[in-house]
């Protein structure tokens, strides 16, 4: 495969592939409640994600996907999330997947990602509290609303951009956050 100044060709194994996939699908009937594309299930609300999860007609796993490559997308603009979890979120969307199958009772976050904010402790995850003094502080217990919101079944994705100590404007750490409205 070379590159172009309009992108890279595709190989022929490549556009055999995408020519009969697309062939293959345009054949299907489509689904009246078809699941939402990946990138409509970043947009959608917390009850509607639990509900599609809990009917299985989306898994944790393809919600978490979805959200982390939004979040890969965006992020290197608005510079909201400063920590990442991706691996960790992904065994335990893995795990939260199996847990549906099994059937049972489920968290009323169940399979749900969140990021919280780096301001509260979260085992394992870097925790800096916006802050140099903490740039390598990694706790080793989860702060009562981490705890809650996994036992809940929300699954923890990375931490979010916070002013030093939750106060002033700008982070020292990581820099200043760009909320956009149009990302």
């Amino acid at each position: 495969m070379k590159p172009t100044d309009s992108g890279p060709l595709l190989t022929r194994r490549e556009f055999s592939e995408s020519v009969g996939m697309t062939a293959i699908a345009a054949s299907l009937p489509a689904a009246a409640n078809a699941a939402p594309a990946a990138s409509e299930l970043c947009f959608l609300s917390a009850t509607e994600l639990a509900a599609m999860i809990r009917q299985k007609s989306v898994s944790a796993r393809e919600v978490m996907s979805a959200h982390i490559v939004q979040i890969e997308r965006v992020n290197p603009r608005v510079n909201a999330i400063v920590t990442t979890a991706f691996e960790h979120a992904m065994k335990e969307a893995t795990r939260a997947d199996a847990q549906t199958i099994r059937g049972g009772e489920l968290g009323a976050l169940h399979g749900l990602p969140v990021a919280h904010k780096d301001l509260v402790d979260t085992a394992g995850i870097r925790t800096t509290f916006g802050s140099p003094f903490f740039r390598d502080n990694v706790p080793k217990v989860d702060s009562p609303l981490v705890a809650r919101t996994s036992a809940a079944g929300a699954i923890t994705l990375g931490k979010s951009n916070t002013p030093e100590f939750g106060a002033g404007f700008a982070n020292i750490q990581y820099g200043i956050r760009r909320n956009s409205q149009s990302v």
